[in-house]
C-alpha cells in the first residue's frame, strides 16, 4: 500500500484522483493504511517520528556532513521517490568526499511510547571496492537525548552493492518513548569509494 500510494505521488501528485483510486482499492482490499497517505505527508497516525525523511524539505531537521543531501542528477543515481535523497561518503569512483572518508547523517526525535518501533529506510550501494571484503561500512546509531555515546544498532558494508534500492528495518523498541538521536554514518578507506544512498526513511510502530 505505502509503495503503490508513493509512486501513484510521485507520477500524478498528490491531490490526484489517481492516488486517491489507489488508496480506495487498497482500503477495499482491507489492508490498512500504513505511513503514507494521498494527502498531507506522512501519516501521524501510525507514529511517524521521523521529519523530513524523504528529503524534500531539504536539511531541515537533518545534521549533516556537507554535500550529503542533495538533488538527484548531475551524475547521482535517482532518489528513490522525489527529486531529494541523501549520500554518505560516494564521490562518483574518486577519492572519499571528506578529508576522513566519514559522513554523518542524523536527527534528533522522540519515539512512540509503543509495543514495537521501527526504523524504515531505503537504501542503495554503488561501490567501486571489490565486493570479496568488508571495507567500507554503513552504521544505523542511537543514543539517548543529545550527549552520550551511540549504540551501533545496524551496520551495512560494501559487499551489498548492487545499484538497487532496497527497504531496511531496524528495530528501535529498545528506546520506546524516549527522546533520542539517530545517526547514519557512512565510512570508507583511502582506495575505491561506495556510496550509500538513502531515501525514504520513517520511524513507525509496529
Amino acid at each position: 500500500r505505502d509503495a503503490t500510494i508513493r509512486a501513484a505521488r510521485d507520477l500524478y501528485g498528490a491531490k490526484s484522483a489517481a492516488c486517491a483510486t489507489v488508496a480506495k482499492t487498497w482500503t477495499g482490499l482491507a489492508v490498512k493504511p500504513g505511513v503514507w497517505a494521498c494527502k498531507g505527508s506522512l501519516t501521524r497516525a501510525k507514529g511517524n517520528a521521523l521529519r523530513n525523511g524523504d528529503f524534500e524539505a531539504g536539511k531541515t531537521h537533518w545534521a549533516a556532513s556537507r554535500g550529503v543531501i542533495v538533488r538527484e542528477g548531475s551524475g547521482f543515481p535517482l532518489a528513490w521517490s522525489g527529486k531529494r535523497l541523501a549520500i554518505l561518503n560516494w564521490s562518483g569512483g574518486k577519492r572519499p568526499t571528506t578529508s576522513r572518508g566519514v559522513d554523518t547523517l542524523s536527527q534528533t526525535l522522540t519515539l512512540p511510547r509503543a509495543r514495537k518501533v521501527t526504523l524504515v529506510y531505503h537504501l542503495l550501494v554503488d561501490s567501486a571496492e571489490s565486493d570479496k571484503a568488508a571495507r567500507d561500512t554503513l552504521k544505523v546509531q542511537v543514543r539517548r537525548g543529545q550527549r552520550g555515546a551511540f549504540t551501533t544498532v545496524s551496520t551495512l558494508d560494501n559487499r551489498r552493492w548492487d545499484d538497487s534500492y532496497h527497504r531496511l528495518t531496524v528495530n528501535l523498541s529498545k528506546w520506546r518513548g524516549t527522546r533520542v538521536t539517530l545517526r547514519f554514518v557512512g565510512s570508507e578507506n583511502a582506495t575505491r569509494t561506495t556510496g550509500f544512498f538513502i531515501d525514504g526513511a520513517s520511524v513507525t510502530t509496529g
